[in-house]
């Protein structure tokens, strides 16, 4: 090998210790070259402030400030995130929700107020280095919006006298999908075609990988799974998996997307198709052993608010039902064999991505409506809780209409399953609080 002149004595030996096949300098090796760009190179930042510039903790803003992830396209390697917990769990009153408070003001900025950042002594021949107040590491990282519900996907496709230009198939490519090599997974995807101009169209979804050089994808579609659903919305579902085949590989990128066949009336005319895209959801098909079950919604609760200005919390708490047990069949008493169907694992218990909250007021005969009929409150997520969420009464869509003898609401919460699936109103929950406490 030769080396730049530039490179560190100490990195020269460093490489000179690996394996030859390792660094493409034995003679049966390959060699191990691929594009890279500035966001492929990670530069390290340690939270304890181990040889970081700023210091780590709340002062690591100034090492990512001069990384820069966000103008530069350098990426952060950050280490030793546990220090907002093992820095502070040996003092008085530490708990669980003061480490909450700490983590997320690293991470996400402080409630409220300023975060006061220790001075960080220099190190002898450190120039200094001048920064502005604190910044929290998501700052770094901005996120761009999701799209916008109302916008569609729009399809142009200008007019042809070519003999096959009638039918047309168009690949448009939504989101990557990393899946494990072996292992089978379900896709499932809602849309609703909003405009198929004077056309027939026909949609699927598929998986390509994102390198010529991958494996390509089994696809298999699930015909059962195309279910027409109020508002126009239509549900499909594919079975996805990459053969084993490939040596080395344990993950493999993919774009998972629709493919658009239009068949139509006239070809010599321009056509316009709009497509709503809704959610996309891709999980792992449990294993043959694991019980068949599904998710339902045990309870809710609402603690009180200590005024109508003031958020009380709702509350819930979910589970597996099963189905009932067939014939039991039990050779002998020392039989190895379980009776029972035996869950793998708890990941295969039934999860939530999140939870729609509605509410409903009594009428003055202390009758309530369908839940059809409540109103749509908020979706939880945001506050990093996933079985609660507040609500501040005098926030309330309704709250105009409460006064004497139509003060009582009832809350219902339903589920949204990882699968993309939303329970029944049956599997759902719900509990009713009298507001009229409140109006004084």
């Amino acid at each position: 090998m030769r080396w730049p002149p530039s490179y560190p004595n100490s990195t020269a030996e460093y490489f000179l210790t690996l394996n030859p096949a390792l660094t493409g300098n034995a003679p049966d090796s390959q060699p191990q070259t691929s594009k890279k760009s500035l966001n492929d190179i990670y530069m390290g930042v340690d939270v304890w402030g181990r040889g970081s510039h700023g210091g780590g903790g709340f002062g690591s803003y100034k090492a990512i400030t001069h990384i820069a992830p966000d103008s530069l396209g350098l990426s952060v390697a950050l280490f030793g995130q546990g220090w907002t917990w093992e820095s502070e769990q040996d003092k008085p009153g530490w708990n669980w929700d003061k480490w909450w408070e700490y983590d997320r003001k690293l991470w996400v900025g402080p409630v409220s107020g300023e975060v006061e950042v220790p001075q960080t002594p220099r190190r002898e021949g450190e120039p200094e280095c001048p920064h502005g107040p604190f910044q929290p590491i998501a700052s770094f990282f901005p996120r761009n919006p999701p799209p916008d519900p109302f916008d569609t996907l729009d399809i142009s496709c200008p007019s042809s006298e070519e003999e096959d230009a009638m039918f047309r198939c168009i690949w448009v490519p939504i989101q990557t999908v990393s899946v494990s090599t072996g292992k089978s997974y379900e896709a499932t995807l809602y849309y609703k075609v909003n405009d198929a101009g004077q056309a027939d169209i026909d949609l699927g979804m598929s998986v390509k990988p994102l390198s010529a050089d991958d494996t390509p994808f089994e696809v298999q579609h699930v015909p059962v799974s195309d279910v027409d659903l109020p508002g126009g919305w239509t549900k499909i579902s594919i079975q996805l998996s990459v053969p084993t085949e490939q040596q080395g590989a344990v993950t493999q990128t993919g774009a998972i997307g629709l493919v658009v066949a239009i068949v139509a009336e006239d070809a010599a005319k321009d056509l316009a198709v709009k497509i709503r895209v809704g959610q996309l959801n891709v999980y792992a098909i449990p294993p043959l052993a694991t019980a068949v079950h599904s998710p339902t919604m045990l309870w809710a609760n609402f603690a009180t608010s200590a005024s109508k200005d003031t958020p009380g919390t709702l509350s819930w708490e979910v589970a597996a039902s099963f189905q009932p047990l067939t014939a039991i069949t039990v050779n002998s008493p020392d039989d190895p064999v379980s009776a029972f169907t035996v869950q793998p694992s708890n990941i295969w218990f039934p999860r939530f991505m999140y939870y729609n909250v509605y509410g409903i007021l009594y009428s003055d005969n202390d009758h309530v409506g369908q839940p059809e009929e409540a109103i749509w409150i908020g979706t939880t997520g945001f506050n990093g809780r996933s079985n609660s969420f507040e609500v501040v009464p005098n926030e309330l869509p309704f709250w105009s209409e409460v006064g004497a003898g139509k003060a009582k609401v009832r809350f219902y919460i339903r589920g949204v399953t990882y699968h993309g699936s939303v329970l029944e109103w049956e599997k759902c929950v719900f509990v009713d609080y009298d507001l009229s406490g409140l109006l004084a």
